[in-house]
């Protein structure tokens, strides 16, 4: 009978809250994601009749996409045999082109995508030295911090005696 309702009437975390509330799942039974989901809860609780979002499928094109279809068009012109070893690599070339994919390296998607990913790098390394130099910063302030209450305690304790 249980089986009949599937996942319809509750989230599995509803029904693990149930569980354990009943006295039917021992506390070393408590699956490890509960309390990181009790903790954390997401922001729209999953349901089963609930629709996704319609969202628009963006086409990504990398480097290592032009090269990959590089090597499998060459390895097909090459296979059909209908081309000499030294025209191969131009067919290849037009086959790409002729479909929308552009060999020449130079193409401005990669080359922006590249400058990214490059800027990207810039900035996770300028903040990781930030953070280092504000570390290192804070740790000889308190360091500094540090000996100046033992010179003053040192101090107190010479001027009691």
């Amino acid at each position: 009978m249980a089986g009949a309702r599937l996942e319809k009437l509750g989230t599995i975390f509803s029904r693990a809250t149930g569980l354990i509330r009943s006295g039917a799942m021992k506390e070393e039974d408590i699956p490890m994601w509960y309390n990181i989901y009790k903790h954390f809860p997401p922001e729209n609780e999953p349901y089963f009749a609930r629709k996704p979002k319609p969202r628009e499928i963006v086409q990504i094109l990398y480097l290592e996409d032009v090269i990959r279809a590089f090597v499998t068009k060459y390895q097909e012109l090459e296979k059909s045999g209908n081309f000499l070893e030294d025209q191969l690599f131009k067919a290849t070339e037009e086959a790409l082109s002729l479909e929308g994919i552009s060999f020449d390296i130079k193409q401005p998607q990669i080359k922006q995508k590249a400058t990214a990913q490059t800027r990207i790098e810039d900035i996770m390394a300028e903040s990781s030295e930030r953070i280092l130099e504000s570390a290192k910063s804070t740790l000889a302030e308190e360091f500094q911090a540090a000996r100046d209450k033992q010179k003053s305690n040192k101090q107190n304790v010479d001027s009691e005696t």
